[in-house]
């Protein structure tokens, strides 16, 4: 009897590298305008169709969420604080609108909103709503020259000065439309679009096994014994004659190709979007692989928030524009600012250092260390005194004498100083060896700082301090 299912077997690797090929290939060929016209879809089209992928949305709520939540603030030289007030409040329920369409300028390239405004009881005009023109994108065209052009039934110029707000990605004097992220993860979205009635395809195929019947000549007839067949597969029982035979034969596959190449294609769409990979499509990774990730994350978002930036700030600008030219002029002399709040950006691997340098007692951070490089605020901190060197462990050393009755003086300065000058000792030696910072730092992580007698010396005070409790003593032993 002839053998009707020959398996091939498909190498994983290869054609998983050869599905990435074909994703890099795709956006490195042409233009995007070329890419459209070659898909055979508009800008809209493909944004839609982007959209309704579950994973590109879930990393479009990532970003959504995450300059949501950036602290923000409007403010101005010569400004009123009712009059800055009254436009944060303004402002306020429209960020989410103003961040969908900052979101839809980095996919799209470019993104359009329309202020609609409403009159105050005082006489000024206040934006309260913003309409994002994304399912009709096709009929802007944004100009070299940084105008903005409908072409409708009509052509005209738009009034970006009041009435509308165009955002751009990236652009270059030759491409005002700007860089459309979205493109380069379409092929990812089309993938997983295409893989999954693959996939289903596939489960029929391999999870329900091939029965084989043998049938003896003669007897019931081949449709008959068919249909026996098929009963047996619904029902789990078959009645078959002496000479018939019945076998199943199970097809062999786990479908990784499919799971690998679903992965590829998430973290494709991740990577694009939110400068790194989930930690649930990760494999294994280590802290420092993780830490590189983040940083990108959060230069991605910063990227996102930078348009948001623009957009709040532009919007504002339409408001002083639109009652200086058709109400009442809003007291502005230097102009109204919006900005995010400077967020400090934690990094395990400078906490490290940092308290391995204060440890020495060497080393004192200045107030500007701190505003400019950890982000706090100047009005917000206030560094402790600091007109005494003496490291944390000798302060620590004195307080514990003075609870007890104790006042430190010169001979237990020398002494600690005495137990610490090894440790200091040994880290700066360190230092003066290391070619560089990086060179010093792994020298230092594997630094085994000498004793320096502490250990007897505390097991010494601990026995004195024993005994003169047992005998009474008021006071810390000297």
């Amino acid at each position: 009897m002839l053998n009707l299912f020959k398996r091939q077997k498909i190498d994983i690797k290869t054609l998983i590298t050869d599905t990435g090929l074909a994703l890099n290939q795709f956006a490195d060929n042409s233009t995007a305008e070329t890419m459209l016209s070659e898909l055979g879809i508009t800008r809209s089209e493909l944004l839609k169709v982007t959209a309704l992928d579950d994973e590109f949305e879930s990393c479009r709520e990532d970003i959504r969420s995450a300059v949501l939540a950036r602290g923000w603030r409007i403010w101005g030289d010569g400004m009123d604080e009712d009059t800055i007030n009254r436009l944060y409040k303004m402002l306020r329920p429209l960020l989410p609108s103003l961040a969908e369409i900052a979101i839809n300028a980095r996919l799209g390239g470019y993104a359009v909103g329309e202020y609609l405004y409403a009159r105050a009881a005082d006489g000024r005009w206040l934006v309260v709503k913003v309409l994002d023109k994304q399912g009709e994108l096709d009929s802007y065209e944004p100009q070299r020259d940084g105008t903005l052009l409908y072409r409708g039934s009509d052509e005209m110029l738009l009034d970006l000065d009041v009435k509308y707000l165009l955002l751009a990605s990236r652009t270059t004097g030759s491409n005002p439309k700007g860089d459309m992220l979205a493109l380069r993860a379409y092929p990812a979205v089309q993938l997983r679009k295409k893989g999954l009635p693959y996939a289903l395809q596939f489960i029929r195929r391999y999870a329900q096994p091939y029965v084989i019947g043998k049938r003896a000549g003669f007897g019931a007839s081949m449709q008959d014994f068919v249909d026996k067949l098929y009963a047996f597969l619904n029902g789990g029982a078959i009645a078959v004659g002496n000479e018939d035979d019945v076998s199943i034969l199970k097809m062999d596959s786990d479908g990784q190709a499919f799971a690998r190449i679903e992965k590829l294609a998430n973290s494709r769409i991740q990577k694009l979007l939110l400068g790194r990979v989930k930690t649930s499509e990760l494999d294994s990774g280590s802290r420092a692989a993780q830490e590189t990730d983040d940083d990108a994350r959060q230069n991605r978002i910063s990227a996102y928030l930078e348009l948001l930036e623009s957009a709040c700030q532009r919007l504002l600008n339409a408001v002083l524009a639109a009652n200086a030219r058709y109400g009442i002029a809003i007291p502005a002399p230097q102009g109204v600012w919006f900005e995010f709040e400077k967020t400090a950006e934690i990094s395990i691997e400078r906490a490290e250092r940092d308290e391995k340098y204060l440890s020495t007692g060497q080393v004192r951070f200045t107030k500007k260390y701190y505003t400019d490089i950890l982000g706090y605020e100047d009005d917000h901190i206030e560094l402790a005194g600091q007109a005494s060197a003496t490291p944390a462990s000798l302060h620590l050393s004195q307080d514990a004498g003075n609870s007890y009755g104790h006042t430190a003086g010169s001979d237990d300065l020398a002494h600690d100083r005495r137990i610490l000058a090894p440790k200091i000792n040994a880290i700066l030696s360190t230092l003066e060896q290391a070619d560089d910072y990086a060179a010093f730092e792994k020298a230092l992580a594997g630094l085994i700082l000498p004793d320096g007698g502490m250990v007897d010396d505390l097991a010494r005070k601990m026995q004195a301090a024993r005994v003169a409790g047992e005998n009474g003593a008021p006071t810390w032993p000297a």
